[in-house]
């Protein structure tokens, strides 16, 4: 009986083995793909709060962040040469709510991109770029997309130096911006102007919080 009892042990431990073993050799290398710590600088917890003015004087915009989460996706991507990669990306979801028409932003940011209005189809997320937080000193373009050199503008008696991008409405990914639009964001603040063919807003005032997890 006892060694009928080894022998089942044995043979257990033995198939667990070898599902061990066949889960390693089911890709050969492991890349976790973080936010990076700087672009962090571009995302804050729930009830974070930015008031927007426009260019004239006569219209408000007050924008609140109603949910801040974090997770990731997992994958696995053969390469052409046959090495089987399983990808973990992390990425955080924002949720932004404008007091002025009722509008819902969410902002997906992973590695050193921030994507607006997306959504996750086939482990990829889809939507459109609004910020590229990679350090390069030139300019990129790419779906809609145009990241252009840093530049120093002044609100309200408050200098700042932004990262000024542009989006091209006609070549979105997704129709985000109805009119080509400027966008400028400062780091642990958020977004501090924006201003398309019809309008422009100015950040008036903020109290952020940046993502602590």
């Amino acid at each position: 009986m006892a060694n009928r009892k080894n022998i089942s042990i044995t043979l257990l431990l033995f198939i667990i083995l070898i599902i061990s073993y066949s889960c390693k050799k089911e890709y050969d290398t492991i890349d976790y793909q973080k936010v990076q710590n700087s672009t962090k600088n571009y995302v804050f917890m729930k009830n974070s709060k930015w008031v927007y003015k426009s260019d004239s004087g006569l219209l408000y915009d007050t924008v609140k962040c109603s949910e801040t989460i974090k997770d990731s996706i997992d994958y696995i991507f053969e390469t052409f040469k046959g090495v089987k990669v399983y990808y973990i990306l992390e990425y955080y979801k924002m949720t932004l709510n404008h007091s002025i028409n009722n509008k819902i932003e969410t902002h997906y940011f992973y590695i050193v991109y921030d994507k607006v209005n997306s959504s996750i189809i086939n482990n990829n997320i889809i939507g459109q770029c609004v910020l590229l937080n990679d350090d390069r000193n030139e300019p990129l373009n790419f779906d809609g997309f145009y990241n252009l050199l840093d530049t120093t503008i002044n609100i309200n008696s408050n200098n700042y130096i932004c990262q000024h991008n542009r989006i091209i409405a006609s070549q979105q990914i997704v129709n985000v911006y109805d009119y080509n639009t400027d966008l400028f964001f400062v780091e642990n603040i958020g977004l501090v102007r924006k201003h398309d063919n019809l309008i422009g807003w100015n950040l008036e005032s903020y109290n952020v919080s940046n993502v602590n997890f």
